[in-house]
């Protein structure tokens, strides 16, 4: 192994199953690691994996980039969140750190973006035949999320023909209460093509910590001149979809608000587009 590399022994563990020379990893494998490491002694539950992708990169031969989803439980709510497994002669570890670069490469790897996902339910700005789609995953009551997606909605207004922004929903439940409310209301008005009243939604000022749905519907209703009911974002369309689009999320190994992809690849800059400006 380079030298450079180093693998977390504490969150170590072999998996009998795999051959060195014919790497077959199943979701029985994944299932495994994530009960006796991730899990170990938590309250949540694995209900089940999903293998996404697995990726090779120049700078770890030998080592199979395992890109999952898993579909977890705790107490009455169900939730899902990525996880990658770097897998090697029978030893896999969800953490791999290169000592002389300083980085943890599960940081700084996603899966490649599938076709699908540039479906027009998700279209929020531009022309889908766009030369560049734009790929965004936000939390309403994110920390610079809006400072940070704003140019890219004004330049998908503005050009049309050359850029194309795909949205979708996730929710950070432990620190933005609120956004769990204010998600499904942007749901309702994406689905309703209301997006003059979208972005406004992101401007409002409601606290983070919020968690009175009907509070929270009534200032925006109020705000927004909107007679959005409560039983309407709790309505099963309005809980699937959002439900579907973390779904997503964690497929594309999202952690953070905005998570952005450019043309199939993760933007970890967050203005990648700049260099399709000229």
């Amino acid at each position: 192994m380079n030298k450079s590399i180093i693998l977390v022994l504490s969150s170590c563990l072999s998996i009998a199953s795999l051959s060195a020379k014919d790497i077959n990893i199943t979701t029985k494998d994944i299932n495994k690691f994530v009960k006796r490491i991730d899990l170990k002694k938590s309250p949540i539950e694995l209900n089940n994996s999903k293998i996404i992708e697995i990726k090779h990169e120049e700078s770890l031969k030998g080592w199979d980039i395992v890109m999952t989803s898993l579909s977890l439980s705790y107490k009455d709510q169900s939730f899902y969140a990525p996880e990658i497994i770097f897998v090697k002669d029978g030893l896999a570890t969800n953490n791999l750190y290169d000592v002389n670069r300083d980085i943890n490469y599960r940081n700084d790897l996603k899966p490649s973006v599938k076709p699908n996902l540039y479906d027009n339910k998700h279209l929020l700005y531009g022309d889908k035949n766009a030369k560049h789609k734009i790929l965004i995953f936000a939390d309403p009551k994110g920390k610079n999320t809006y400072k940070d997606i704003k140019p890219i909605f004004d330049i998908a207004k503005s050009k049309p023909h050359k850029f194309a922004v795909y949205y979708y929903h996730i929710i950070n439940r432990r620190l933005h209460p609120a956004s769990k409310v204010l998600t499904k209301i942007l749901y309702v008005l994406q689905k309703e093509d209301k997006k003059e009243l979208f972005e406004k939604v992101y401007t409002l000022d409601i606290p983070a910590k919020a968690n009175d749905a009907k509070q929270i519907v009534d200032y925006v209703n109020k705000e927004l001149d909107l007679d959005i009911k409560v039983s309407q974002i709790e309505s099963k369309d309005v809980q699937d979809g959002v439900k579907d689009d973390e779904r997503v999320a964690s497929e594309m190994l999202v952690t953070g608000s905005p998570s952005i992809f450019i043309d199939g690849k993760w933007d970890k800059t967050r203005d990648g587009y700049k260099k399709f400006l000229k």
